[in-house]
């Protein structure tokens, strides 16, 4: 004798395909970023992060397999002229979830990098993350002195100008 159902699983096949498609399309978004993006849920193990994040803290490959924020937070700690004021602000918005945060971090080797910091809170309120991204702005701080540099030679020189040409007059 012989018993047995058939269920209907066509609907959650389209479910399951579509997550898949959507994981897909975050995944080759977060990868064409060109700032580093990193996911931290609330117990500290990393969720998720982009090759620029790698590139940007120089961060070991070992320490992003482990998925361990404390260790990626002791490495990143060792790459900045102000570590303390880096930690301090991490520890605070992890404690405070409904705060964001931007900021510029100086590293050692004189490379300055935009931080975003933002909590993934769902529609009830229930605190599920922390979505890091760093931007590197240094070439854009480097063009901005070099402007403001210019600036300042050039208004020096409109301000002696009259006086040097009265000097070279020869009447």
């Amino acid at each position: 004798r012989w018993f047995g159902t058939n269920t209907d699983i066509t609907e959650q096949r389209q479910v399951q395909s579509l997550l898949e498609y959507r994981k897909a399309l975050l995944e080759a978004h977060n990868e064409a970023s060109a700032d580093g993006i990193l996911l931290v849920d609330t117990k500290g193990k990393i969720l998720s992060y982009n090759k620029r994040f790698i590139e940007i803290w120089n961060m070991p490959q070992h320490i992003v397999d482990a998925k361990d924020d404390e260790a990626a937070l002791a490495f990143a700690m060792t790459q900045l002229v102000h570590p303390e004021q880096f930690i301090e602000k991490v520890k605070y918005l992890y404690e405070h979830p409904a705060e964001t945060s931007t900021d510029i971090l100086e590293y050692k080797d004189g490379k300055l990098v935009e931080r975003y910091g933002y909590p993934v809170v769902a529609d009830d309120g229930r605190y599920y993350a922390w979505s890091w991204m760093f931007s590197d702005i240094t070439e854009k701080k480097n063009a901005e002195n070099k402007i403001r540099d210019s600036e300042k030679y050039f208004r020096y020189l409109t301000d002696t100008v009259p006086t040097i040409i009265w000097i070279t007059e020869p009447d």
